[in-house]
């Protein structure tokens, strides 16, 4: 009976134990993390991102290969080639080859007495990587990634209905993969099927928010059960649980969702004085709202304080001077396009100019560059041939 009894306890005590670290375990607040950490790059403390990624690498069993690759990027950089070392072996079990290794920010590291040690294990960890690749179902994902890029080329807007099959179709086959199969793991790696996977899920996720946030298209396209598959709710679990990324999250599921449940960045542009910000172009409520659900998921809040992520573009040299010069000077500058015309000019020789920082080189970070909207503000009094209310500050 005592055996019994403590078997009891013991079993009892394991699943307590693993409830609660499964609690601990809830990925959101890793990438919450890794969101300091990447500011920390940001800003030049690298030892402060590095104490980062060695406590959240502690913590948590799975690691993705963009933050494995910026702690060993930050161990390089402070000298540390033991740590960049372990973290150097971490990325050949997530898909990086020995070509990888040569980009330049890797060079101290090669050049250090620790890589004598890598050459040695490489063969053994790349070996590692291909056994835990699963040849059958790589080769499924990649198939039905051609058949939904066929039906895109074929059908595009001219046939909905028959584009949608395939959508759907190819959302049921995943759901039939997921559950015989869980997530792929390559959602961790550097590997192409990453972007594939991405496609089908912001393919289908576009049909759904699609059809039913229309009444006309619902009404005349095929009967489709989303509700059956569930990804959204799927999709979100395996987040939390740490198989893929909020970015990929929120990409997919929000593809042309007129809510627009985790926002849009906008860039804002203040002559005045001469700031860069990365702000949503929403009003307080929404914003907040957003905000709310970014958070949810581990993703940055929407906040002028965090303006600094654009220090890893052209933005961190923007051209206010020049542009105010030449706008003062312009004596053919008639319209609003001149001016406009003449902006875009200083921009792109700006941005030909541009090098990174070098303490940035080197680190996987979220690029804002592209960002199409774009707020202008306090630029009207320097456009000195147009009448005093010809222009306003608009988006552009």
């Amino acid at each position: 009976m005592r055996f019994i009894y403590f078997c009891l306890v013991g079993l009892l005590l394991s699943v307590i134990f693993s409830c609660s670290n499964s609690k601990e375990r809830d990925y959101v607040a890793y990438h919450h993390k890794i969101i300091d950490a990447n500011f920390n790059i940001i800003n030049g403390e690298l030892d402060s991102a590095l104490a980062i990624y060695e406590d959240l690498f502690k913590e948590y069993p799975k690691h993705f290969y963009k933050d494995v690759h910026n702690g060993c990027v930050c161990a390089i950089k402070l000298g540390k080639f033991e740590k960049a070392l372990q973290y150097a072996k971490e990325l050949v079990l997530h898909g990086y080859q020995e070509v990888d290794f040569q980009n330049d920010y890797f060079t101290d590291l090669r050049a250090s007495d620790s890589w004598i040690q890598f050459g040695k294990d490489y063969s053994k960890l790349r070996d590692s990587y291909l056994k835990n690749q699963d040849k059958k179902e790589r080769n499924i994902y990649h198939e039905l990634f051609l058949k939904d890029q066929k039906a895109a080329d074929i059908w595009g807007i001219c046939n909905r209905d028959s584009l949608y099959k395939v959508y759907f179709k190819n959302a049921n086959r995943l759901h039939t993969l997921y559950s015989e199969y869980g997530l792929p793991k390559f959602l961790l790696n550097k590997d192409s099927l990453n972007l594939q996977y991405w496609a089908f899920f912001r393919h289908y996720f576009g049909m759904k928010n699609i059809v039913t946030n229309s009444d006309k298209i619902r009404a005349s396209s095929i009967k489709m059960n989303f509700s059956s598959l569930a990804w959204d709710k799927i999709l979100l679990k395996e987040l939390h649980h740490g198989n893929l990324t909020p970015e990929f999250y929120s990409q997919v599921v929000s593809y042309h969702n007129p809510n627009h449940p985790y926002g849009k960045f906008a860039i804002r542009l203040d002559f005045q004085t001469e700031r860069v910000e990365l702000f949503t172009p929403l009003n307080k409520d929404k914003a907040s709202w957003v905000n709310k659900n970014r958070d949810s998921i581990g993703l940055m809040p929407y906040t002028p304080l965090n303006s600094d992520v654009l220090k890893t573009t052209w933005y961190a040299n923007y051209p206010f001077k020049e542009i105010k010069q030449a706008y003062l000077n312009c004596g053919t500058c008639k319209t609003d396009d001149d001016y406009f015309e003449l902006m875009i000019k200083i921009e792109k020789e700006t941005e030909l100019k541009y090098a990174k920082d070098d303490i940035l080189n080197g680190f996987l970070l979220d690029d804002y560059r592209g960002l199409k909207e774009r707020w202008l503000e306090n630029i009207h009094k320097y456009k000195l041939n147009l009448p005093k209310n010809a222009s306003c500050s608009k988006p552009k």
